[in-house]
């Protein structure tokens, strides 16, 4: 070869490898739009400063501000708006956006800038004026994002159905709270909704032919306030749509079908009983009953059981002699209760934890624990967890009243101090505690970190903890 050749070869090489290295750097800046924003745009003479940092220093940076002002920050200007969007992804990706006063609001703050992030919606009609429902469905038809939706006290029209057709037929998620339909309305509203993992129905209707519908997508259902005698068709909608795995259901609508379900071939991964006490139409030893002939007929294989008004100590040992039951959830309630008894649990919620009363010695009797969740709660409440639950690895508490290792007057949480107290315990493993904004700031501020070998603290909007 000679060295005219030799040149010529290396250029070629030069100039493809720039063109490949061009490509590959395209293709990245496409692929992620965070790191998108903050690289130089070529018929840009020249960025401002804080535009040359990189998106590993503005994850950080914004991680100490709150919600509030990270929506301020997203209003400055169009490239800071797609990096506090990418923030606002990693610290509410899960949660759901009030649409209220013809705009997008979550915990009181108005988050109209990151509209076109927002994935879960909640819309009340009944509170809604006319403009304010047309201005919801407008803003909802301009994004692509929107995969959650929970719409209260609709009346379904099939002018309605039509108006959100575009809306329906995309969403994963739909929630269907009190609302009423014309006849025959409420079969046309399901079957718009064809990519439909999770539908939940909570609503007076006597209408039963969407029952007979395949849904390709639908992983969970839930039915609460159906008013239903025994249903046939309910065993052909679980014939028929084979990828369900779990099933939500009150009581009433289980106990009026458990004929039905206890004949059937139906295999659920879960079952989900909504129980209102209230109701005293149904001796609860013999639901418990029924509970194990179904768990033993292969209906389900794990049992979730939820009170949104708490449960007295009758019920808890009660509940012991159920199979499979690995979640319990109890709501506000006056009575105080031991739930040790409830062995094989995998997660526990308790409104408030001064009404469970064996709490100290919990992590003692609940092996398989993994997930506790608590609304008001101290960090001594906490800490028996943290000293002895090897497998537990999520805490949740949104209001964090007191305790040893919790500052009152300044609401930071000594994550420090709960370290050292997770590794003085052989074999368990790494615990995140969800806390509200206010004390993951105050935390933040004050200790610079939150992360740490055995204990880590997030943002409860973090976390779609009932994904």
């Amino acid at each position: 070869m000679t060295d005219k050749q030799g040149i010529m070869s290396q250029k070629q090489d030069a100039d493809q490898s720039g063109a490949i290295a061009q490509k590959m750097k395209s293709n990245d800046e496409d692929n992620n739009p965070a790191k998108r924003a903050v690289v130089a745009v070529n018929d840009e003479q020249k960025l401002a400063e804080i535009f040359k940092l990189t998106i590993d220093c503005f994850e950080e940076v914004f991680d100490y501000l709150s919600l509030k002002d990270l929506a301020s920050i997203g209003q400055t200007c169009k490239r800071m708006k797609r990096i506090a969007g990418h923030c606002f992804l990693l610290n509410y990706e899960p949660t759901t956006a009030y649409f209220h006063n013809g705009g997008f609001n979550y915990n009181r703050v108005k988050i109209d800038c990151f509209s076109n992030l927002i994935q879960n919606v909640f819309f009340n009609y009944e509170d809604a004026t006319n403009d304010q429902t047309i201005n919801f469905i407008t803003l909802l038809k301009q994004f692509t994002s929107i995969k959650g939706l929970e719409i209260a006290d609709v009346h379904l029209t099939m002018a309605w159905i039509n108006e959100m057709e575009a809306i329906l037929c995309e969403a994963e998620s739909l929630t269907l709270v009190f609302s009423d339909c014309e006849e025959n309305v409420f079969d046309a509203f399901v079957a718009a909704c064809p990519k439909v993992k999770y539908l939940s129905l909570a609503q007076e209707t006597n209408e039963t032919h969407w029952l007979h519908k395949i849904f390709p997508a639908l992983e969970h259902i839930q039915l609460c306030g159906f008013d239903w005698d025994e249903t046939p068709a309910l065993k052909t909608f679980f014939e028929l749509n084979t990828t369900i795995k779990q099933f939500s259901v009150d009581v009433v609508l289980l106990w009026s079908n458990r004929e039905l379900f206890k004949n059937s071939n139906i295999k659920l991964d879960i079952l989900a009983i909504n129980y209102d006490f209230d109701d005293d139409k149904i001796e609860f030893d013999l639901f418990c009953r029924l509970l194990n002939e179904l768990y033993e007929h292969g209906f389900y294989k794990k049992l979730h059981f939820y009170s949104a008004y708490g449960v007295n100590q009758e019920v808890i040992d009660q509940l012991a002699s159920v199979k499979g039951l690995v979640e319990f959830r109890s709501g506000s309630s006056d009575d105080c209760i031991n739930v040790g008894a409830l062995s094989s649990l995998e997660e526990l919620r308790v409104y408030e934890s001064r009404f469970v009363t064996d709490l100290k010695t919990l992590p003692h009797m609940l092996l398989k624990l993994k997930r506790i969740c608590f609304y008001f709660a101290s960090s001594d409440d906490i800490l028996p967890f943290i000293c002895h639950a090897t497998n537990l690895n999520k805490i949740k508490v949104e209001c964090i009243q007191s305790g040893s290792h919790f500052d009152e007057n300044d609401k930071i949480l000594d994550l420090i101090a709960l370290n050292k107290e997770r590794k003085k315990l052989v074999g368990a493993l790494k615990i995140t505690i969800y806390v509200g904004e206010d004390v993951y700031l105050a935390t933040k501020w004050a200790t610079k970190q939150t992360d740490f070998n055995m204990i880590e603290m997030k943002r409860e909007s973090s976390y779609a903890w009932d994904v």
